[in-house]
């Protein structure tokens, strides 16, 4: 794991605090995770995850549709990695669309969704 992500799993209390943090349940499990992080121009959508075994259940689309719910002063934003089909065409279909990168890593495209 890159050092720059270390902090998020030693300490993700307090890497989260500042963050809306959503989290979907399927039959009393704890299947998914999604957190918005605000921003001063745009707020990012980052870690969303859905366990494999819950894929194609509805818990991303409720992750991403509560994630939507918040109050939109600013654009929300998320990069994804560019072989993840499923996950490009959820957020598609919710209104992101591909913008010029912001994030130097090959193969990530950034996305947004304006309000």
């Amino acid at each position: 794991m890159p050092e720059k992500y270390r902090h998020e799993v030693d300490e993700s209390c307090s890497a989260y605090a500042p963050a809306d943090v959503y989290v979907a349940g399927l039959q009393g499990h704890l299947v998914g995770v999604a957190v918005v992080l605000g921003g001063q121009d745009a707020d990012e959508l980052k870690r969303v995850w859905v366990d494999p075994a819950a894929r194609g259940t509805g818990a991303g689309s409720a992750l991403l549709n509560a994630a939507l719910t918040r109050d939109e002063q600013h654009p929300l934003r998320l990069t994804v990695w560019r072989w993840r089909d499923d996950a490009i065409r959820l957020y598609s279909r919710r209104g992101f669309q591909a913008v010029a990168s912001w994030d130097p890593r090959p193969d990530l495209i950034c996305m947004e969704r304006r309000t």
